[in-house]
């Protein structure tokens, strides 16, 4: 199970450090990346999610949800 997830462009992955910090509060270590250089530009590319809706997917759906509260 996954607390948090930092995602890092690979092309990237020069620009930062990732140490283990031991905190004594669980039996899991605390990670802590510094990063060496931080662009503050927004990003030029345009991501789109297109998710294709047919019949199927739909009665799914509501199959699903009569099981709701």
């Amino acid at each position: 199970m996954a607390i948090d997830n930092v995602l890092i462009d690979i092309n990237r992955k020069n620009d930062c450090v990732l140490n283990p910090v031991m905190n004594g509060l669980s039996d899991h270590d605390a990670q802590l990346i510094t990063l060496k250089k931080i662009s503050l530009k927004p990003s030029t590319k345009h991501f789109k999610v297109i998710r294709t809706l047919d019949e199927n997917l739909l009665n799914d759906f509501l199959n699903k949800l009569s099981y709701e509260m």
